[in-house]
């Protein structure tokens, strides 16, 4: 609550946090103010009145009055949720909402508890208008609801507990209804709107059973799916014991499409027909007798380190063999296997369809110790987490406690005495623990022979930042674990500095860390930036380190911007819309996801479905029944793209105007085998990237001006641009022969490129091969294996460079040349014709990129270099841009890589020392599209 004068106070956990602070005041609209800085900043937060929305309810062309009107906001994000209102209809079928947050998108709803058996209005999205506007909804019709009825049933075949309830909700209003189930659990209800629609119940001792077809693996306490007619006969399980609990830091690649299905329960046998189908055998390590009891589980990793299992398609397992299914949308299949008794066993295995993968487990059980302080006295109540490889699974907070990021069952307490024990997990690595006493983290691998977590004293650093200028004020200095031995937990530091310079970090853990300092991007807009590492320093138990850094001058926070060649945002044109129809390869009528490709909006494909936020725009549609589908007209359009799990098909909206028919191609596929230098390529990562390169301002410029006809918004000759390819969904992990297996590759020229380290947690792209793959069929390929490795020094012109730890080396095609003509070029013709020449387009087709890690002395090794000559560079991870251009450090004059003498010639290519001179390099102008 505010004061008289309008004032508040809201205290931080952490004085450094950002806070988002939504605010409700009479005869105003409600408003949330994101990212605030805590502390002693003030902050003046600014009310408006808000929009109206007005409109009208009709039931068979009468106004109907006495009914429940709400609006919810579309974006349901926290942080960013705009909140939902109520209102009633009077006798004239009239309602009128007043302070509505201006300028947003919200769903537009009846209330199925007072609609009951009537029906609900058609799911309507509106936008609010500005301060003060009021927006006319209209006449609002009544359409017939669905019916939706079914049973209860305990798996156990025990009777459901009397006065059970039945709670059904809608996922795109704040909208919810619920019945008492009868004697028998049945139950039925009237008037469902059509829509996606959760189905949860409560039974103490229960939970919802996994044989749920519609079961919502994020959130397993509920059923959700489509409802888009009446659905008779459902039958929601549950099953005997407590309630799952999903692992939420990898989200399941089928999650949006099993969400947009028609709402099953257990009555229908499954469809495996979107799954890998997988068996093996689970064997004793020493005997290699079959284990007799077991479960087996299929999980995901992706390159964040991240990995995900999914319990509800766990199955158990006897006499050693196992079946199991795992989605074919999985870029990289994981399998783990337990048993009482033994350590669990896991392994990747490629994206196909396997009846040979078995598992060994070797006898053990999980860590079990005590946690004690440095003077050997045990401690109740630290917090003991099990660690595996996943980056970021705990965090150590400013109180000094650990907190554990999506599984609370990796974290425990420990007793009276100390004491602790875990069942053994998957990937198991380390230990840590934490409390007010200190922190302490020992690998698993020192553990077995001292069972003891010492909690060794927090530190404290206090230094100063001095700058080339003068004393770094007025800075936020991150701190985190530093090294590749680094535990997997975020450390929340943060210090300002002062007027001199001066900062200082509390409860400080020992051991080798970083100090970064924070790069404000876009002005200091949207509080976003990158991290300058300042310092690498080592703390020991209980000390004081006090630590003077020296530092180059950073670029002024309203000078730095990211992406500064982006066109401007794209805008609707009212009135008109794009039509077509989906069919499938066999000409019938196709349920699929509909997109329109604007210039200047992300649009990101993953294995058969769209990634990216193009549906809070409108600009994404699910065909309807016959293939139809409409979308809104944007200034900007490129194309429309339609795909579901069969295929995949983009047409220009000129290709759509002369036939409405927008018809898939059947996925293909990519098997292949990949070799660095002369050897197998095993345990690598192999990434799938459309074949057309995106540069500034190609593909901008539009011949003739926009107008409402379709074909005005693409040229004849224009080649069309595919969407971005989602990082994670095709990327591939070689296995020990250097195999990989890429699926739902969309037909068409597509490159493959090598995964290579540029550092900790950072990776670039070494280019293997372009190759083209045809609707519905498995191409073949080798890739890699002729290239040589380079090796080399790099040193700057002028001292003090930048450091090494935020960078990496990049060997390439000579271009730059292009880069400063195209900058330098002052018309939007001129740079078209840059683009489109024979020059410019061979060079982007010839052109070669391969990227190394730096080592601390500033040396690198670069492996499969193609012969041939390149340029050299330093190349940091962030690319920082300063108004119209960018700092590099090149090498002045070009390098050559030989050919290799014959086929069995391994010798290492020595590049020597190469000095590296700085130089500003201009950013290419975006040209201007004509509209």
């Amino acid at each position: 609550m505010t004061d008289e004068n309008g004032e508040f106070i809201i205290t931080a956990k952490n004085p450094f946090d950002m806070m988002t602070v939504k605010v409700s005041a009479r005869l105003y609209a409600d408003k949330n103010f994101s990212r605030l800085d805590s502390g002693a900043t003030r902050h003046e937060l600014a009310m408006t009145e808000g929009a109206a929305l007005t409109g009208r309810v009709l039931l068979d062309d009468k106004p109907l009055a006495g009914v429940t009107v709400g609006v919810s906001a579309v974006d349901r994000q926290s942080g960013s949720y705009l909140g939902h209102f109520e209102i009633g209809t009077g006798t004239d079928g009239h309602f009128e909402f007043v302070n509505l947050p201006p300028n947003a998108d919200f769903n537009l709803y009846t209330l199925m508890s007072t609609m009951k058996e009537l029906g609900s209005i058609s799911p309507r999205q509106i936008h609010t208008g500005k301060d003060g506007e009021t927006i006319d909804a209209g006449d609002l019709a009544v359409v017939p609801g669905h019916r939706l009825a079914g049973r209860v049933v305990l798996s156990d075949d025990q009777p459901v507990p009397p006065k059970t309830r039945l709670l059904i909700g809608r996922e795109d209003a704040w909208d919810s209804t619920q019945v008492t189930l009868d004697p028998d659990g049945n139950f039925e209800v009237a008037g469902i709107p059509p829509g996606i629609i959760s189905v949860s119940v409560r039974a103490r001792g229960y939970h919802v059973s996994a044989r749920n077809l519609s079961i919502d693996m994020m959130n397993p306490f509920r059923l959700i799916g489509r409802v888009d007619r009446d659905i008779t006969g459902l039958v929601f399980m549950l099953d005997k014991g407590p309630e799952e609990r999903p692992d939420y830091r990898h989200i399941d690649p089928e999650y949006n499409q099993i969400r947009n299905r028609t709402l099953r329960g257990a009555e229908g046998a499954p469809d495996h027909s979107r799954d890998w189908t997988v068996s093996g055998r689970v064997l004793d390590s020493k005997t290699k007798e079959p284990i007799q009891k077991f479960r087996v589980t299929p999980g995901q990793s992706d390159n964040f380190n991240r990995t995900g299992w999914s319990s509800m398609r766990a199955v158990d397992g006897g006499n050693g063999v196992y079946k199991v299914y795992i989605s074919k949308r999985v870029a990289q299949p994981l399998l783990k296997a337990e048993a009482e008794g033994y350590l669990p066993g896991g392994m990747e295995i490629l994206p196909q369809d396997a009846t040979n993968a078995d598992v060994v487990l070797k006898k053990g059980t999980g860590p079990a110790g005590t946690v004690t302080s440095a003077d050997g006295d045990p401690i109740l109540g630290a917090t003991v987490v099990l660690l595996g490889d996943d980056r970021n699974e705990a965090g150590l907070e400013s109180s000094g406690e650990l907190t554990v990021y999506g599984n609370e069952g990796a974290a425990h307490k420990t007793d009276i005495i100390g004491n602790f024990a875990f069942k053994p997990v998957w990937g198991m690595k380390s230990l840590a623990a934490a409390s007010s006493n200190g922190f302490g983290v020992v690998s698993l691998a020192s553990f077995a022979t001292n069972s003891k977590i010492v909690l060794e004293p927090y530190g404290k650093i206090t230094g100063t930042l001095q700058r080339t200028s003068g004393p770094g004020t007025n800075e936020t200095l991150d701190l985190m674990f530093a090294g590749v031995d680094a535990p997997a937990i975020n450390l929340s530091r943060q210090a300002e500095t002062g007027a001199k310079g001066h900062f200082t970090f509390d409860r400080v853990p020992s051991g080798h860390l970083q100090i970064s300092s924070r790069k404000m991007l876009n002005g200091g807009r949207f509080h976003s930036w990158t991290t300058e590492p300042l310092q690498e320093v080592d703390v020991k138990p209980g000390q004081t380190l006090d630590v003077n850094i020296t530092a180059a001058d950073r670029a002024a926070a309203d000078t730095v911007t990211v992406n500064a060649s982006q066109p401007p945002e794209p805008k609707a044109i009212p009135g008109v819309e794009v039509k077509g129809v989906v069919l499938l390869p066999n000409g019938k009528p196709a349920s699929a996801d509909v997109a329109l490709q604007v210039e200047g909006k992300y649009l990101g494909l993953g294995k058969g479905a769209f990634n990216g936020n193009g549906g809070n725009d409108g600009l994404m549609a699910s065909s309807a029944a016959d293939g139809s589908f409409t979308l809104p007209m944007y200034e900007g359009a490129q194309s429309v793209i339609a795909l579901n799990e069969e295929g995949y098909a983009q047409v220009s909206l000129q290709q759509l105007k002369a036939s409405p028919r927008v018809t898939l191609q059947k996925w293909g596929r990519i098997e292949g085998m990949l070799r660095v230098g002369r050897h197998l390529g095993t345990n690598e990562q192999v990434v799938l990237n459309a074949a057309q390169t995106r540069w500034p301002g190609m593909n901008m410029h539009r011949k003739g001006r926009q107008t409402n006809d379709l074909a005005a918004t693409n040229s004849a000759s224009e080649v069309l641009q595919p969407p971005y390819f989602d990082f994670n969904a095709f990327l591939a992990r070689t296995d020990a022969q250097g195999r990989f297996v890429i699926t739902f590759v969309p037909p068409g020229e597509v490159t493959l490129a090598r995964l290579v380290s540029a550092g900790q947690n950072s990776w670039t792209h070494s280019p293997l091969a372009t190759v083209t793959v045809k609707a519905g069929e498995t191409v073949v390929t080798n890739v890699g294996g002729t290239g040589r490795t380079v090796v080399g020094k790099i040193k700057f012109a002028e001292s003090p460079g930048p450091g090494f730890a935020n960078a990496f080396v990049q060997i390439v095609s000579p271009f730059s040349k292009f880069i400063r003509k195209a900058a330098e070029l002052k018309t939007d013709e001129e740079r078209d014709a840059l683009y489109q020449s024979a020059e410019f387009q061979a060079a982007t087709k010839e052109r070669r990129y391969f990227s190394a890690a730096l080592q601390p002395d500033g040396s690198f090794s670069a492996e499969d270099v193609l012969p041939g000559k390149y340029e050299i560079n330093f190349q940091q991870r962030a690319m920082i841009q300063n108004g119209t251009t960018h700092t590099m450090f090149t090498a002045p004059e070009e390098r050559t890589v030989p050919a290799a003498k014959d086929e069995n010639d391994d010798s290492t290519v020595d590049l020597g020392e190469i000095v590296l001179e700085k130089t500003t390099m201009p950013i290419p102008k975006v040209a201007k599209s004509e509209r």
